[in-house]
């Protein structure tokens, strides 16, 4: 869209210690919404991407999207050029407060690496957040040291979409692979056609592959 900043990083190995990650997306005053894209992407570091800001619409409109092979990997230093870098977390993910878009066919892997409690957070503080897998694609989730996928909703809830003949793995979580506690407002996950879900949880402490809690508005998964 014509409204809309597009930053891409292709064909990219990127180094990110700051717990903003490579790009501060905070909204120019020229375009009201953000559009981050990762195709063929190889990321190392803390938070990869955080969003700060929510437009007074109640949606969000920073969106970041993940195309073709692409790996977020948390760690907690890295050396570059021989200097050791420590690595941030921004509300201790490695994805927060976005929009999440990937590809129809992407191969993605997000792995917080035991260094953050989620790999993508969703608190939809200010209106609904989205996780959009595509039909194809191929996401596993790991190493987060609480849960996959935090969409603890507050205002309005939150939806996971995960496409026809997609193939997604959240493996090792120690809480629930997805936490779909709702305070004020229902989350939702449909799940599309001959799609594949496997979720594993760690030996201890662990909860329940997903955790439905409502103290405001039920949840919903959909399947088929």
């Amino acid at each position: 869209p014509s409204d809309e900043l597009n930053i891409t990083f292709n064909d990219t190995k990127l180094y990110t210690a700051n717990k903003y990650g490579a790009v501060f997306m905070n909204t120019p005053s020229l375009f009201s919404k953000i559009r981050l894209v990762y195709n063929n992407v190889e990321a190392i570091g803390g938070t990869a991407v955080f969003i700060d800001t929510l437009a007074n619409t109640g949606q969000p409109l920073k969106t970041f999207e993940i195309k073709g092979n692409t790996s977020i990997t948390g760690v907690s230093s890295y050396t570059y050029n021989g200097t050791t870098y420590t690595s941030a977390y921004n509300d201790t993910a490695l994805i927060s407060l976005a929009n999440v878009v990937i590809d129809n066919g992407a191969n993605v892997v997000l792995d917080a690496g035991g260094n953050a409690l989620y790999n993508i957070q969703m608190h939809s503080y200010e209106g609904r957040q989205t996780i959009s897998i595509g039909d194809n694609a191929h996401v596993e989730m790991k190493g987060a040291t609480a849960a996959n996928v935090d969409m603890s909703s507050y205002n309005g809830g939150n939806v996971i979409n995960i496409g026809d003949n997609a193939h997604v793995e959240m493996k090792g979580a120690t809480a629930a692979n997805v936490d779909m506690s709702s305070y004020n407002g229902g989350n939702v996950i449909n799940i599309g056609n001959k799609a594949y879900v496997d979720m594993t949880l760690s030996d201890s402490g662990s909860s329940a592959n997903v955790d439905m809690s409502s103290y405001n508005g039920g949840n919903v998964i959909n399947i088929g």
